[in-house]
């Protein structure tokens, strides 16, 4: 079960002329599970869990004056190339599965 988070993770991306790493700032909505049928006979489908990318922000670049033109550039690829915003998705469900876990245990090892 995918639970509500908001979270940053690094990302690099290489192109044809180099790699760039990326703070990718997210935050993840939960979907709504399926209803097959409720009191009127109607069902609902429910909804997909959702990702959100809320910043982008390269670390560094040879041209310091090109990071803004960079931080949007990289942000539009990632709404047009729908291969790569599934991967960065997965790399942020997965940060934000892995932070709950954590959580988690340090919860336990307290007691709590």
């Amino acid at each position: 079960m995918t639970r509500a988070a908001t979270g940053t993770i690094e990302y690099e991306h290489e192109t044809d002329v180099d790699t760039a790493v990326y703070t990718i700032q997210y935050r993840i909505t939960p979907g709504e599970p399926m209803v097959m049928y409720d009191r009127n006979g109607d069902g609902y489908p429910g909804s997909p869990d959702e990702c959100e990318i809320l910043s982008v922000k390269i670390h560094e670049h040879l041209y310091p004056e090109w990071l803004e033109l960079l931080n949007s550039s990289f942000l539009q690829t990632i709404d047009m190339d729908e291969e790569l915003r599934e991967r960065i998705e997965a790399a942020c469900f997965e940060d934000a599965n892995a932070e709950y876990e954590a959580a988690r245990e340090r919860s336990y090892e307290r007691g709590e």
